[in-house]
């Protein structure tokens, strides 16, 4: 039909790729559709639509001032087949393809199906952890982080009128002699007159030993203070080398181990403590809650089956015969239990936080290990020292009495105290390389935990004090408030 004035039409018709644009007086050749209301200089056309697709088109344009035909345009639809109607399909299905609405129907579906399992796994997720977040709270015990501050200072260095009105006008003159940069072996001259006048077992000593410790970290050399009197008691008591018993004397250079460890370690001993210790702990009230609780097994019938039962997957360490009080204990089991919780242990340090511990630790180890280098102290040597420190020392103090480094807010249970002192014993022979059964029988089979982990431990200690590793470890920072650096040069100047 003649488009009508006012209205614009669009003519179509397939294009070959050689075949040449119609002229406008050929317009008998086309087929014309009216595209109502289509006033305006851009015209629409529904891309679902497949007749266009490949078609050159061109407007007649014809109104009271007159009319004008187009240049010609090759119309390219880009669209999924499966979203193309077919000419049959438009008059329908309002230009939609049976597969075109089943897409636009299923589609949103299969994404909603989607996203309820997304969520759904989310939710399984969720739940998990939350569960394992509150596993200590169900299992009955909570490990809170505990005031370090305290654990550390304690209330005499914390508080502000326990040295108040003292003489401060001589505490940086004393402070910069002991503490300032290549003034260390200051402080341990001092420390060493103690030794030297019989004082090492004043009872004032190991708090003004803490408040040099304090004072040096604020300074950040408390590390090389403890390396040189090491250093010192190594040079004094050589046969403490080759017997293998250094740092088991009470001198002033241990209780100056001890303050250190103190000031600088207990963080990384909570960390390192806190679940295992807290678990023993929980177990042994259990036992002794059962226990008081316990009708015995006179009874007959099903309650004497649970009780059966109860005692089944009970667990004890006890390995001295002299210790055990009931009959049905088995010594290989509870073998076995010690074993099982020392490598537990043994792993947590070596393996889980290797590179945990504080920087001044490694550096104090790293001193003296370069120190028996530069004595030719052989490598057995040179690791029983290391670890009299480390685990003598350093970690099985804390794991005898966990309350010291705040892994327990009170002291253990009974039973749990035994198996501590149990298990760090274990540890301590790992640690100076002997078999526990030749000095006990009764440990004679814990001899091939040692046997079997003294690899471990020398790969431990090569990866600690290896000078590429250095930046994997991190200092623990001490922070020393006015009045605990206040209350600590009062008590160094006393």
């Amino acid at each position: 039909p003649s488009p009508s004035p006012g209205a614009a039409s669009v003519g179509r018709r397939q294009v070959n790729n050689n075949d040449q644009v119609k002229a406008v007086s050929d317009v008998g050749n086309y087929v014309w559709s009216n595209i109502p209301d289509a006033t305006t200089n851009v015209l629409v056309i529904p891309s679902i639509d497949s007749s266009y697709n490949q078609t050159g088109i061109r407007a007649f344009i014809a109104n009271s001032a007159g009319s004008i035909f187009t240049q010609s345009a090759l119309i390219t639809l880009n669209e999924p087949p499966n979203f193309i109607a077919s000419s049959a399909d438009r008059g329908s299905n309002k230009g939609l393809s049976t597969g075109a609405i089943a897409g636009i129907i299923i589609g949103p579906v299969v994404c909603c199906l989607i996203l309820c399992c997304a969520l759904l796994v989310l939710a399984v997720i969720f739940l998990l952890l939350l569960r394992r977040g509150n596993k200590y709270s169900q299992l009955g015990y909570v490990v809170e982080r505990p005031d370090f501050d305290s654990l550390i200072f304690g209330d005499e260095f914390e508080s502000e009128k326990t040295y108040k009105n003292k003489n401060s006008k001589n505490y940086s003159a004393l402070e910069e002699y002991l503490f300032a940069e290549n003034s260390s072996h200051n402080c341990s001259a001092v420390l060493n007159l103690y030794t030297a006048l019989g004082r090492n077992n004043d009872d004032d000593l190991p708090r003004a030993l803490r408040a040099m410790m304090i004072v040096a970290e604020t300074h950040q050399n408390s590390n090389i203070i403890v390396q040189d009197l090491v250093i010192e008691e190594l040079e004094q008591n050589p046969k403490s080398i080759t017997g293998g018993v250094v740092f088991r004397a009470s001198t002033v250079s241990v209780k100056t181990l001890a303050a250190f460890c103190r000031v600088v370690g207990t963080h990384y001993l909570f960390t390192v403590l806190a679940a295992p210790v807290n678990e023993l702990n929980h177990r042994a009230k259990q036992a002794r809650m059962e226990e008081n609780n316990s009708p015995g097994h006179t009874n007959s019938g099903h309650s004497s089956i649970e009780m059966t039962q109860k005692d089944f997957f009970s667990f004890s360490m006890e390995v001295d015969p002299s210790k055990m009080n009931d009959e049905a204990t088995d010594a290989t089991i509870n073998t076995l239990e010690l074993w099982l919780c020392a490598q537990k242990l043994f792993k947590g340090v070596t393996v889980d936080y290797k590179y945990g511990v504080p920087l001044q630790v490694v550096e104090l180890l790293s001193g003296v290990e370069e120190y028996c280098k530069r004595k030719g102290i052989s490598e057995d040597l040179t690791a029983t020292i290391l670890s009299n420190f480390f685990w003598l020392r350093f970690y099985c103090p804390a794991l005898m009495t966990p309350q010291s480094c705040g892994a327990l807010k009170t002291v253990p249970e009974a039973t749990a105290q035994r198996q501590l002192i149990l298990l760090s014993k274990v540890l301590q022979n790992l640690a100076n390389g002997t078999l526990p059964g030749n000095k006990e029988k009764y440990m004679e089979r814990l001899n091939q935990f040692i046997l079997d982990n003294q690899d471990s431990l020398r790969v431990f200690y090569h990866d600690m004090l290896a000078m590429k590793n250095r930046d994997k470890f991190s200092r623990q920072e001490v922070s020393v408030d006015d009045t605990v650096h206040t209350n600590s040069m009062t008590i160094i100047h006393e």
